[in-house]
């Protein structure tokens, strides 16, 4: 631990403010505890070999353009935005951490920082195999929404749709008209009698 802890020192982490940090979130799951450990370190290091730090990490450097600037550098090596709005609400936990328990900030300054939204994969079409394995397996179940969605399927586009009320994405089977989505007739009656 001493070698560790002369390394961190090294590279201008806070090791006491860390180890204070990892018992503030002891009740949290061990892999989560270690993931914000090693996170808010990196964040720590990266602050402190900044222009004008010193080399040394302090809480006050844990500004907005920090922040922004440390979630750009992610980008650049290629994080995905999932890992980015990860470390986000890392350096989010720990801020608040440092405003609420210690009084060593003022402001969270993650608070306006907006991560770009992931971009929607385009609809892919079903392949026959697919479409004739969905309607049987509709059929065996007797479902009438399930029918009502599969009777589109031959010949139609498959477009991935957000059912109302449903947290998981569906297969909605659907003929192109016009630039918008509509069922065929068959599965309009369906769902009406659905």
């Amino acid at each position: 631990m001493m070698k560790q802890q002369q390394s961190d020192e090294d590279q201008g982490v806070d090791e006491l403010l860390l180890q204070e940090y990892e018992h503030f979130i002891s009740n949290k799951a061990e892999g989560t505890i270690d993931a914000y450990v090693r996170t808010t370190r990196q964040v720590m290091e990266w602050v402190a070999q900044r222009p004008g730090n010193g080399g040394h990490f302090h809480p006050q450097q844990l500004t907005k353009t920090a922040v922004e600037m440390y979630l750009a550098s992610l980008e650049r090596e290629g994080f995905s935005l999932n890992h980015r709005a990860r470390v986000k609400s890392t350096i989010s936990s720990f801020a608040r951490w440092l405003m609420e328990e210690k009084g060593l900030l003022q402001r969270n300054p993650t608070r306006g920082v907006d991560l770009p939204s992931q971009h929607v994969l385009a609809p892919r079409q079903l392949s026959e195999d697919q479409r004739y394995i969905l309607r049987s397996l509709v059929e065996q179940e007797g479902d009438r929404r399930g029918a009502a969605i599969s009777r589109s399927a031959t010949g139609q586009d498959a477009v991935s749709v957000m059912s109302p009320g449903c947290r998981c994405p569906i297969r909605m089977l659907a003929r192109k008209s016009g630039g918008c989505m509509s069922a065929t007739r068959a599965a309009s009656g369906a769902i009406s009698t659905w």
